[in-house]
């Protein structure tokens, strides 16, 4: 009985754990997708297409594996997810 209430945890947390990882990285496209339509309203292409090809590159990166990468944009996420979990979100939008 025991080993299978160990299971069920270990499994849920597992779970809890992937969530937050799309979470996190949904927030974090929230907040890139948010700061790309203002520089374009603001009328600053080259700023935005270089901030968007930082982007690409950051998560063509997180495909291929690149272990840098990955901490960059996992790490970006955990900071955006806190942010908008202790109200804070607006820190991060323009």
């Amino acid at each position: 009985m025991i080993s299978r209430i160990a299971n069920l945890v270990t499994a849920w947390d597992g779970l809890w754990l992937i969530l937050t990882v799309i979470a996190g990285v949904g927030l974090l496209g929230y907040v890139g997708v948010t700061w790309l339509i203002y520089l374009v309203g603001e009328g600053r292409y080259l700023f935005t297409a270089a901030v968007s090809a930082l982007l690409l590159v950051s998560v063509s990166g997180v495909l291929l594996r690149i272990q840098a990468a990955q901490i960059a944009v996992l790490g970006g996420a955990v900071i955006c997810g806190t942010a908008f979990l202790m109200g804070y979100g607006n820190a991060l939008l323009p």
